[in-house]
């Protein structure tokens, strides 16, 4: 596509040159990755903590994305952070961001949603909330804002722990917040 594009373009030679260049620097670029074939998540933390340890390290929403948002071998459902984003927005509430439902996440576990993701064992991890206990703890948490609260917009939310800690209630006391409400 971008032979067709110098092609029908009017660039000079010195553009196109320089152009190719850039392409040519792009495609000869190697981008390191590895492979780890295990079914022990703790080494696959591990060996992820370490690798991430230099450079322009990952947020700690990112590291929870990568390690645990997808599907595990393992029979640990998925909690993909940015599918519980979407569910906070109802009605255009907005999308809280996601290291906000990180640890709102972490909060409705029992987990200290400020500890290192690095410091989570496979006890913590296996007791999660799951996604659906998750999602509906977070559609009641935006419902009591909106209506309850009259906040119209995650953005005017005054104080974002605010969010976590109501997000942990009503995992906790769904039932008796539903009957109240």
């Amino acid at each position: 596509r971008l032979g067709r594009w110098i092609r029908d373009s009017a660039l000079d030679e010195q553009a196109i040159n320089l152009i190719e260049e850039v392409q040519q620097r792009l495609l000869d670029y190697t981008i390191p990755a590895y492979v780890i074939d295990t079914d022990d998540e703790q080494a696959l933390r591990g060996v992820f903590a370490r690798m991430n340890s230099s450079g322009a390290r990952m947020r700690a929403d990112e590291v929870f994305q990568a390690l645990l948002g997808a599907p595990s071998r393992n029979g640990h459902a998925s909690l993909d952070l940015n599918s519980l984003q979407q569910v906070c927005n109802r009605d255009d509430f907005g999308t809280p961001p996601r290291s906000e439902i990180l640890k709102a996440v972490l909060a409705m576990s029992g987990i200290n949603p400020t500890q290192r993701l690095d410091d989570l064992s496979d006890p913590d991890i296996n007791k999660l909330v799951s996604p659906e206990d998750a999602t509906e703890a977070l559609v009641q948490t935006v419902e009591f804002l909106k209506e309850d609260c009259n906040i119209p917009h995650v953005s005017l939310i005054p104080y974002p722990v605010v969010f976590v800690i109501l997000a942990r209630w009503f995992h906790i006391y769904s039932s008796d917040a539903k009957e109240t409400r």
